[in-house]
């Protein structure tokens, strides 16, 4: 569902707990899930993505965009309502000292003492996906959660923060069935990072019972000066016919590439770039970039139907609910290593 269509829907239905999809938009100042950055949050009106937002500014050695009101759409029984994914838009309007970190998503839940953070139960997923830089103006993250799962889901962990809960799989089922607060960590939560002054804005804060389809990670920059951009377009499906494209643009043209997938982020050096999916990898066939025939330039793409290689039976762990990442690998004979990699795209097979 595209986030034109959240916003439409978020303006059109009042803040009922069990509605979903719902976004937050902040518009005249509103504020359903008590969202918060920090002391003395301000409201523009304009300068969102787009129009209001929330923005703060704070002391701290991380931003945590926190949901505070669980009687909100944010909060409750996720299980029971079928909750598939949150998201949020973000900002860095200002920041003294350089930074580069992933976005985390932490649910909690805080056993009926708001107050008291030391008998808090929280999970946390860490994402791949770099918060914004200053000029980097919004950014988008949305993230999956397999709010069926009986035990803690690949990629996340307990938090150790705390010691109200110890057992991972008990503490996944006692925070999805009854959410406080979604927070949202400015890097690693279990590291240690040194305090800044930021002043940060977010916007579309998101809670949706559809499944997120995203790119994520960061693209190498060819010889060309290019980063293969990844879009898609369609829905992933184990039955819909129809195609799901997942296509890069930017590509050096008149060269070989291909498509791989595998089923869990991942954010290391590879190849002078970075290698977005966790192995072992799959790969698909070859396919070359076309573009203009002169000199080499960016004029290249590719693009896979993945919903043909799902529905081919080829590979039996492609099932709905299967969450995939996948990233180009290109030629690139002009750089030091030969090769290209895109940005990463990550989806979930519907039935």
């Amino acid at each position: 569902m595209t986030r034109t269509l959240f916003l439409a829907l978020a303006l059109l239905a009042p803040p009922a707990a069990a509605q979903l999809p719902f976004v937050e938009t902040f518009t005249g100042g509103s504020n359903v899930g008590g969202w918060t950055l920090g002391p003395a949050p301000t409201f523009p009106a304009t300068g969102g993505n787009p129009g209001s937002y929330l923005e703060a500014l704070v002391d701290t050695f991380a931003p945590q965009p926190r949901s505070t009101d669980p009687a909100s759409p944010f909060g409750g029984d996720w299980r029971a309502r079928g909750v598939t994914s949150v998201g949020i838009d973000l900002r860095t309007l200002s920041v003294q000292f350089p930074f580069d970190r992933e976005l985390t998503l932490m649910l909690g839940n805080d056993s009926g003492t708001p107050a008291n953070t030391s008998d808090d139960c929280v999970v946390y997923f860490l994402g791949t996906r770099r918060v914004p830089q200053v000029s980097e103006g919004w950014r988008s993250f949305d993230f999956f959660v397999d709010v069926q799962s009986p035990t803690l889901p690949v990629g996340w962990k307990l938090s150790t923060a705390t010691g109200s809960c110890t057992d991972p799989d008990a503490a996944w089922n006692s925070i999805i069935t009854d959410v406080s607060y979604v927070q949202y960590f400015y890097g690693d939560p279990e590291f240690f990072f040194i305090f800044d002054q930021w002043r940060v804005g977010l916007d579309n804060a998101r809670i949706s019972d559809e499944l997120p389809a995203t790119s994520y990670c960061i693209a190498k920059t060819n010889s060309q000066g290019c980063k293969a951009t990844v879009a898609l377009s369609g829905t992933p499906s184990a039955g819909n016919p129809a195609p799901f494209l997942i296509q890069a643009t930017q590509v050096i043209n008149q060269t070989n590439g291909l498509l791989f997938y595998g089923f869990g982020p991942n954010n290391k050096p590879f190849q002078g770039g970075t290698m977005c999916v966790v192995g072992p990898v799959r790969r698909t066939a070859l396919q070359f970039s076309g573009g203009n025939s002169g000199p080499a330039d960016c004029s290249g793409s590719y693009s896979f139907d993945f919903n043909a290689l799902i529905q081919s039976g080829v590979d039996p762990l492609l099932v709905a609910g299967r969450e995939v990442f996948a990233q180009y690998w290109y030629r690139d004979p002009a750089s030091a290593s030969a090769t290209g990699l895109s940005d990463g795209a990550q989806f979930t097979i519907q039935p």
